[in-house]
């Protein structure tokens, strides 16, 4: 994994820190995990976020995931 990218947003999610609850925090530290590391293996960047890879990435994760687990990553 990159780590200046790795860096960056663990840095924006503890920033969130006390603003939400601790699981919800949790929870968004693996979904963005989860996002790098399919946009490693698909070699895409993932920030800034394109609408493409958006796109793509909800493709790869859509049949395994319900509605509102998607809508949260």
């Amino acid at each position: 994994m990159n780590q200046n990218i790795k860096s960056t947003w663990q840095l924006q999610l503890e920033r969130l820190e006390g603003a939400y609850a601790p699981n919800t925090i949790r929870s968004y530290h693996t979904d963005v995990k989860q996002f790098v590391g399919w946009c490693e293996e698909a070699n895409v960047p993932p920030f800034p976020l394109e609408g493409e890879t958006l796109v793509a990435y909800l493709g790869h994760i859509q049949a395994a995931l319900s509605y509102a687990t998607i809508r949260r990553k």
